[in-house]
């Protein structure tokens, strides 16, 4: 099983913070998301994979635009005409 951590912390001018987990169990199998959101204002919001893991900006933006391999339209899941990293 592959696994990767992600540790959300406040950016710009919210306090938002937390752990995701992402798990996949199988070569090219489902990835699962799982972990703790602190301090999200209600209503609804989304999960984003970004092309990239630089941290150091602290306003978040180096983190680059959605993962999107296949070049396709911002989308929301679970259409299949969206960016990959648009998980929803």
């Amino acid at each position: 099983m592959l696994k990767a951590t992600c540790e959300l912390k406040p950016a710009g001018d919210n306090d938002v913070s937390g752990t995701i987990e992402l798990s996949e169990a199988g070569v090219g199998g489902v990835v699962t998301f799982t972990g703790t959101v602190n301090n999200l204002p209600d209503g609804l919001h989304a999960l984003h994979v970004h092309t990239y893991g630089d941290v150091t900006v602290t306003s978040g933006k180096g983190a680059g635009g959605h993962w999107n391999p296949h070049n396709k339209t911002h989308g929301c899941y679970p259409s299949t005409d969206r960016h990959a990293g648009d998980v929803g």
